[in-house]
């Protein structure tokens, strides 16, 4: 099926941009066909998928009878330089497949809520929330239908599902969009243009993965636009739909974006070929009452005024994400800028930086319009410009590419001015496979910072291993680290993450947190719960370690599954004080950081501290104060704490001159350092905590996300807190 409609968009092809491109669009195929069963029947079906496919493939064959179209296939013949571009192309896409590889799961925090509305679909074939929440998520189905589509055929887990799609849909893009430019004589020059931006690689490793699949559709619809309309087939204007409407179902970004390459097309048949600006006119009306179409279907679900999460996206973070490949784009502008794929281009850039004026807009109140276009594009910085400003950048670096130009009433094909030397184009290569290789040991010297992860192993292992008795309803914080991610669906939890629009009509999660924290157990025994779940990411733990009514049932280094008791009991009532790490304790080589965890997302109605103590070569000096009902002659005392591989950890306990002391090799996970001593009735413990930490620095991609504090970090050991 997609090799049909490769050949429909691209009569010329030949075959190496036949296998480049073909897996992309199988891929959007694939995306658009799932996301489309769950639009026509509500549900995700299996059987009905199959039955989708099978109508598509001969749909698509009619269609191509009534257009009198063949598929063309072009001979297995390769030039030196169409190896070259091949084995490049498959090198770079193992490479962005590597965090698949390497991560036990994504990075950053989105991806948890794609996880969550693909077990849904999985296990109910709805995207209803499950638990004492009554609520749903409305969000375009394809990325999430088709990781349950892979779950429930391979088995596979919800999260590995989302980062399969995710790292293999970058890759495919990538490569197709060289495809794309092999009509140009241009495919080598693409490979090495899309490296120079660093944004759409950004989102993908921040787990954005349904907006960067959603620029997937871009692929046929610059085969289509990149060429002239009197050597477009004829179903052209039928495909330009699908593909704007395909998008839609992945992600509204990458339809904003296909719908403004469209109206790009327009401006320039009717600026530069026709001189007639009737039928842009109506374009640009079509497009306009599609969005008051929009608008009045979200004016329920979507209030409030304009924001700017990350503020204007056409100045700073434009050149942020962009500068070099900007550079080099305007090049490619000067070098081809008679021909018709750079004047289309450029018309699409400038479309798109107009749109990102939406964000200086902030605050405006009263358009839903607006306000859902700011919230679809809060970070296009990063995605918006990456694939315009990369074509334009393949004609600069280009040793010879063609274009069309127009002549008098026709267009022709021509070499496009001032050739360069082929020795360019290899040097950029060179320079290129020199940043894959940085690129690749960056990837793995990631895996030893246990501190990038929402979830820790402990969260981890704890919510995969639930087994509940039936009826039981289990308390998670409404953060990343707490909701349930692969265990069974009907696990009744309070809270589940906010993706997209979150339609809730009624949820009791406020008022069970407030009844944790106030140890309002008459309230929590009302409401149903019966367990609850802590991370040593979050804040919860302190309250309920307080609370004679918790007991721990189960705990993975620090992870914890709480039992409730209405009244206490003998493992309720035991004494269990965590005690946090005061700023003041902090030495020489010990620093008071914000964590990129738990400072983001602030603590109202806890004394909690959200900064932690982050040591290199210092240590943490804390005194204790020992509650009175503790009725024990020996003391546990527990460190949480999470480092790099190497780091050794040195525990010192003084109860009155009993000391106790404990030292530990840290293996690059949230883990625990256990040690017991006597305190004879003394009213404090003095705790020294001190770290080796092998000297080292490392580039933080939460720097470069905004979540971390710094780019460029060092080596060390967060301290969370002390257990007694």
């Amino acid at each position: 099926m997609a090799d049909r409609l490769h050949s429909i968009l691209d009569g010329g092809r030949d075959a190496k941009s036949r296998i480049l491109t073909v897996p992309a669009i199988s891929m959007l195929l694939m995306l658009t066909i799932v996301g489309s069963n769950i639009l026509l029947i509500g549900r995700l079906s299996i059987p009905a998928i199959l039955i989708l496919c099978i109508t598509c493939e001969f749909g698509l064959r009619w269609l191509m009878m009534k257009a009198s179209c063949s598929i063309q296939i072009p001979e297995w013949e390769f030039s030196n330089d169409d190896f070259w571009v091949l084995a490049i192309a498959v090198i770079g896409a193992l490479a962005l497949m590597t965090p698949h590889l390497l991560f036990r799961e994504p990075l950053g925090i989105d991806w948890i809520g794609f996880a969550s509305i693909a077990e849904a679909y999985a296990s109910t074939g709805t995207a209803t929330m499950v638990g004492s929440t009554d609520g749903s998520w409305l969000y375009p189905p394809a990325v999430p239908g088709t990781a349950a589509a892979l779950m429930v055929i391979t088995g596979i887990e919800s999260h590995r599902a989302i980062s399969l799609l995710g790292h293999l849909g970058i890759a495919l893009l990538c490569a197709g969009l060289a495809g794309t430019m092999g009509r140009n004589r241009a495919s080598g020059a693409m490979l090495v243009a899309i490296v120079l931006g660093a944004g759409i690689f950004a989102k993908s490793i921040d787990s954005g993965h349904p907006t960067i699949l959603s620029l997937l559709p871009l692929i046929p619809l610059l085969l289509l636009t990149l060429s002239p309309r009197e050597n477009r087939n004829k179903l052209w204007p039928l495909i330009a739909f699908l593909c704007i409407a395909s998008a839609f179902t992945i992600h509204p970004t990458g339809g904003i974006y296909a719908t403004l390459l469209l109206l790009a097309d327009q401006v320039h048949e009717s600026v530069f070929k026709t001189k007639d600006m009737r039928a842009f006119l109506g374009w640009a009306i079509t497009v306009g009452l599609g969005w008051i179409i929009v608008n009045g279907f979200l004016n329920s679900l979507v209030t409030g005024p304009i924001i700017a999460e990350y503020g204007w996206q056409g100045g700073g973070h434009l050149l942020r994400w962009n500068m070099p490949l900007l550079l080099v784009a305007l090049w490619g502008f000067k070098r081809g800028h008679q021909s018709m794929e750079t004047r289309i281009l450029i018309v699409w850039f400038i479309l798109l930086w107009l749109s990102s004026l939406i964000h200086l807009l902030i605050g405006l109140e009263g358009s839903t319009f607006l306000t859902v276009s700011a919230l679809v594009l809060y970070s296009m910085a990063m995605h918006g410009f990456h694939i315009p400003l990369a074509c334009l950048a393949a004609f600069a670096i280009s040793p010879n590419p063609n274009g069309w130009l127009q002549r008098r009433d026709t267009m022709e094909i021509a070499p496009l001015p001032n050739p360069i030397t082929p020795q360019i184009l290899h040097t950029c290569f060179a320079i290129g496979g020199v940043l894959l290789l940085f690129t690749l040991a960056w990837f793995g010297s990631l895996t030893n910072h246990p501190e990038l992860w929402a979830r820790t192993e402990g969260d981890a292992e704890l919510q995969s291993s639930l087994d509940l008795p039936e009826g039981s309803l289990v308390y998670v914080e409404n953060r990343p680290w707490g909701h349930v991610i692969g265990t069974d669906v009907d696990v009744q939890r309070t809270a589940h993450p906010r993706v997209g629009i979150t339609i809730m009509e009624e949820s009791i999660h406020n008022m069970v947190h407030n009844s944790i924290v106030w140890d309002d157990t008459d309230r929590i025994s009302e409401l149903g719960v019966t367990h609850a779940i802590s991370s040593p990411r979050g804040e919860i733990g302190f309250h309920l370690a307080k609370s004679d009514h918790w007991s721990i049932e189960q705990e993975f280094d620090g992870s914890r599954l709480w039992t409730f008791h209405s009244e206490p009991t003998i493992e309720s009532a035991l004494s269990h004080t965590i005690h946090p790490i005061d700023s003041v304790g902090c030495n020489d080589g010990c620093e008071w950081r914000s964590s990129p965890w738990t400072n983001l997302y602030p603590w109202k109605i806890t004394t909690v501290t959200e900064e932690r103590a982050f040591l290199t070569t210092g240590g943490v000096d804390e005194t204790i104060e020992i509650a009175e009902s503790f009725n024990s002659d020996t003391a546990r005392i527990t460190v949480i704490l999470e480092a790099t591989p190497g780091v050794i950890i040195t525990l010192e306990i003084d109860a009155g001159g009993n000391t106790s002391t404990v030292r530990q090799t840290m293996e690059g996970r949230l883990t625990t350092v256990t040690t017991t001593a006597e305190i004879n009735h003394n009213e404090t413990l003095s705790v020294r905590i001190r770290a080796d930490t092998p000297e080292g620095v490392w580039l933080n991609p939460q720097g470069i996300s905004g979540r971390g504090d710094r780019i460029i970090d060092m080596n060390g050991a967060w301290i969370h807190w002390i257990e007694v």
